[in-house]
C-alpha cells in the first residue's frame, strides 16, 4: 500500500527543500498555504511515470472516441499525393469552366478607357 502524501507548510518548505525533495523519493510532499493543497512536489521518476500513464489514457480515449487507434487513422504518402493531385485537377477544371462560360473579365475602368480611345479614334477619322 503506497504512504500517503507528507503535508508541508510552505513557509516551511522553504528552509528544507533539499530535504522535501529526498522525501518525494518514497512519497509525494503536498505543499500547503493557510492549510489549502497548493502544490504538490515527486520524484523525477514518478512524474515520468505518470506523464507516460496520461500518455497511454490519451491514447485510450482517442480509441474509444474514434473506434481505432491513431496509427489505423494514418493513410499512406502515396494516398496524399493521389488525393492532391485529384483536388488540383478538380480546381484546374473548374477554373477552365468559370474562364469558358463567363469570358475574360474587364472592370468598368478598363471598358469606359477603351470606348474613349474608339470615340477619339473616330473623330479623327
Amino acid at each position: 500500500m503506497p504512504k500517503r502524501e507528507m503535508l508541508v507548510p510552505i513557509t516551511e518548505a522553504r528552509s528544507k527543500l533539499y530535504e522535501l525533495a529526498r522525501e518525494t523519493e518514497r512519497r509525494p510532499v503536498v505543499l500547503l498555504k493557510h492549510g489549502r493543497p497548493v502544490a504538490v512536489m515527486v520524484s523525477a521518476i514518478k512524474w515520468e511515470k505518470i506523464l507516460d500513464r496520461l500518455e497511454e489514457l490519451d491514447d485510450l480515449i482517442w480509441i474509444a472516441e474514434h473506434g481505432r487507434t491513431p496509427r489505423e487513422s494514418l493513410i499512406s504518402l502515396e494516398d496524399v499525393e493521389r488525393r492532391l493531385d485529384e483536388e488540383e485537377q478538380l480546381s484546374r477544371e473548374a477554373v477552365q469552366r468559370r474562364t469558358r462560360t463567363k469570358g475574360p473579365r474587364r472592370d468598368a475602368k478598363s471598358t469606359s478607357s477603351a470606348k474613349s480611345r474608339d470615340t477619339a479614334r473616330e473623330g479623327t477619322d
